[in-house]
């Protein structure tokens, strides 16, 4: 949380960016939960929806699994 990245040109910081949780992840990790569609089928690309961004809660697309970011809910 609160973590900005810094764009630099010419030894000179000439934009701030704060980052934020995505609204959707794609690909980056898979579902824990075995009868997930994402656990069988290989075409299927785990997905996660950010479902509460104070408690960083994601939500799997196809199961409709809880994590947290970080961790499982």
């Amino acid at each position: 949380p609160n973590i900005s990245v810094n764009v630099i040109k010419d030894e000179k910081i000439v934009r701030k960016i704060k980052m934020e949780l995505p609204a959707k992840v794609q690909g980056v990790f898979a579902c824990k939960n075995p009868r997930c569609i994402t656990q069988t089928e290989t075409y299927e690309n785990p997905t996660f929806i950010l479902v509460d961004k104070t408690k960083k809660l994601y939500r799997c697309e196809y199961c409709d699994t809880l994590y947290v970011a970080g961790g499982e809910k």
